[in-house]
C-alpha cells in the first residue's frame, strides 16, 4: 500500500512539473506613460506592457517583469539578467546588429513640445533652443542627426524633461508622440502648460527586443502577435491606452487629380495600426505621416487605397522627387518600396 501510494504521488509529481509553465524574466523601464508607468499602486501598467502579457500568455509562458533604468536595459538583456525587452523599443538598425526584434507592435513619430500655443514647421526651428529628451532614447538621435543647432539636455527620466520645461528651464522636450501626447493633454499637474508643437515625418516602430539567435522564443512572439491582431484582441488593447478620441481620420480629396497639385499615396488599408478603414475613413500612423508631408510640401492628399501586391508597382511607375527639410532632393524614384 505504501509503495503504491509513493508510486501514486511521484506521478503527480510529475505531471504537475511537465505543466508548470516557464518563466521570463521581462525588463522595461516604468517611466514612460502611456507606454510603461507605474499605477497609483505602484504596479507597473501601460500598453507594452499589457500587450507582452497578453502575447506571453497565449505562448504559454509566466512573466517575471522588472523595471529597470532605461541606460543600462540593453546591457543587462545582452549579459543574460532578462529574457526580452517590452520597453517601446524602437528598431533601428543599429539595434538589430546586436538584438533581435519581433515585428512591430507599434508605430510612432518623434514629437516636439512646447509651451502652450508655440508651433514650429521643422526641426531646423529648434536653432539654438534648448531641447529635452531622455538619455539614448531615438528623440536624442533623430535631433543629433538633424543638426539643426539645438541644444539636447539628457534626462534619466523623460518625466524630469517636461518637469524643466514647465519651470523654463527648456524651451522643448522631444519623445515618441504617444509620451509627447500624454504630458501635452493629459497630466493633471501639466494642464494648460503645453502642446505638441510638431510631429516629424519620419516613422519609427516598437518592437519586443531578444538576444540574438533566439529564434524559437522569437517565433512564438511572432505567431502570437499575428493572432492577437487577428482575433480584436490587439484593438482592446489599442482602445484601452489610447481610445479616447486620439484617433483622428485622415482626410483625402474626394478625386484623383493629375495636375501636380496632390499628393497621391498608394496604401493597402488592412494594416492596423498603420493604416486602415472604419467605414469609409481612413486611420494610422502612416496616413497621419502622410497628411503632415503634404501639408509641408503645400499639396492636397489623396489616398488610393489597392491591393498590396500593387501598391509598389504603382509607385515604382510614378517616381519623382521632393525637397525634404534641409533643402535636399530626395528621389522616390524605382526601388521606393522594398518588400
Amino acid at each position: 500500500m505504501f509503495r503504491k501510494l509513493t508510486l501514486t504521488l511521484c506521478a503527480l509529481m510529475m505531471m504537475c512539473t511537465s505543466v508548470a509553465a516557464e518563466t521570463l524574466v521581462v525588463a522595461t523601464n516604468c517611466t514612460y506613460p502611456p507606454m510603461e508607468f507605474l499605477n497609483d499602486k505602484k504596479v507597473p501598467n501601460g500598453y507594452s506592457i499589457a500587450y507582452a502579457t497578453e502575447v506571453l500568455k497565449r505562448a504559454g509562458y509566466e512573466m517575471e517583469l522588472r523595471d529597470v533604468a532605461w541606460d543600462g536595459i540593453f546591457a543587462g538583456l545582452a549579459a543574460g539578467n532578462y529574457d526580452l525587452l517590452a520597453a517601446s523599443t524602437t528598431i533601428t538598425p543599429e539595434r538589430q546588429k546586436a538584438f533581435d526584434f519581433t515585428e512591430p507592435y507599434y508605430g510612432v513619430v518623434q514629437a516636439v513640445v512646447m509651451p502652450k500655443g508655440k508651433k514650429i514647421n521643422s526641426l531646423a526651428d529648434l536653432k539654438g533652443l534648448t531641447v529635452g529628451s531622455q538619455i539614448g532614447i531615438t528623440g536624442v538621435f533623430v535631433l543629433q542627426k538633424a543638426n539643426v543647432g539645438a541644444k539636447i539636455k539628457e534626462y534619466d527620466d523623460i518625466g524630469l524633461a517636461f518637469e524643466d520645461l514647465a519651470a523654463g528651464r527648456t524651451d522643448a522636450v522631444i519623445c515618441d508622440d504617444p509620451v509627447a501626447k500624454f504630458y501635452a493633454n493629459k497630466r493633471e499637474d501639466f494642464a494648460g502648460k503645453f502642446s505638441v508643437a510638431y510631429l516629424h515625418k519620419d516613422p519609427e516602430y516598437y518592437g519586443f527586443c531578444l538576444r540574438k539567435g533566439d529564434t524559437e522564443l522569437l517565433n512564438q512572439l511572432n505567431t502570437f502577435m499575428a493572432e492577437i491582431e487577428a482575433d480584436g484582441t490587439f484593438d482592446e488593447i489599442v482602445n484601452k491606452y489610447f481610445g479616447d478620441g486620439e484617433a483622428q481620420p485622415v482626410e483625402s480629396a474626394s478625386e484623383m487629380k493629375t495636375d501636380g497639385s496632390q499628393l497621391i499615396v498608394a496604401t493597402n488599408a488592412a494594416f492596423e495600426p498603420f493604416e486602415y478603414m472604419v467605414g469609409e475613413n481612413y486611420y494610422g500612423l502612416d496616413l497621419e505621416i502622410m497628411a503632415l508631408f503634404a501639408e509641408s510640401i503645400d499639396k492636397e492628399l489623396y489616398i488610393n487605397n489597392m491591393e498590396f501586391d500593387a501598391v509598389c508597382l504603382s509607385v515604382s511607375a510614378a517616381g519623382g522627387s521632393y525637397e525634404d527639410e534641409n533643402g535636399n532632393e530626395v528621389s522616390v524614384a524605382g526601388g521606393v518600396c522594398d518588400v
